[in-house]
């Protein structure tokens, strides 16, 4: 069962890049981290499949950044043709996807497609929910509503800074503080094991 810890927003800095910026509202962070978790579980698996055909360290990992892009690309489109307003948000963040940390991290596995998929899986879920619950706290904290729903007065602003990239890198920070308060306490025993 994979840990708050583990979590790639939190884990892996730069991952959290087009986050920051891009995901300003509830929508926006649901979708970007959708289009991002698909591609992480479909590049993940093709490069799982084709593992055994590349024995080259730098073969493997150009051979997924190119599955990589070729999923990204899909995505975008698939969200353009989807909802092409939100993809204008996301702008150059829904083709950055391909060169995303979270991918790049993990070129394949080598233990076939079934753990890649479900490590696939587990991060995309991890990713999904943290950049949406994101994009939520800022759209809240901005205008008020979430998934455009108003849920504070109208006219009541906490802040518009949760707006901007800087907002966003508070927000996140302030995630990461709280995932760290609320995860249990290992012993020393369990940490020298892991």
């Amino acid at each position: 069962m994979a840990k708050w810890n583990d979590s790639p927003l939190f884990r892996l800095a730069l991952a959290a890049c087009a986050a920051l910026v891009a995901a300003t509202n509830a929508v926006n962070g649901l979708t970007l981290g959708l289009a991002t978790g698909c591609v992480l579980v479909l590049s993940g698996a093709v490069a799982a499949l084709l593992d055994n055909f590349i024995a080259d360290e730098k073969g493997r990992v150009v051979l997924f950044m190119v599955i990589s892009a070729v999923f990204a690309g899909i995505a975008q489109m698939i969200v353009k043709a989807v909802c092409g307003g939100t993809a204008a948000a996301l702008g150059i963040y829904l083709p950055m996807i391909a060169v995303n940390c979270l991918l790049l991290a993990r070129p394949a596995d080598e233990n076939g497609v079934g753990p890649a998929v479900s490590d696939g899986v587990k991060q995309a879920l991890g990713f999904i929910c943290l950049v949406t619950l994101l994009g939520a706290l800022r759209e809240l904290m901005d205008v008020g509503t979430v998934f455009g729903a108003q849920v504070l007065p109208k006219g009541l602003q906490l802040t518009a800074m949760a707006a901007l990239p800087a907002g966003g890198l508070l927000l996140l920070g302030l995630l990461a503080g709280l995932a760290n308060l609320i995860k249990p306490k290992r012993s020393g025993k369990e940490d020298e094991a892991a």
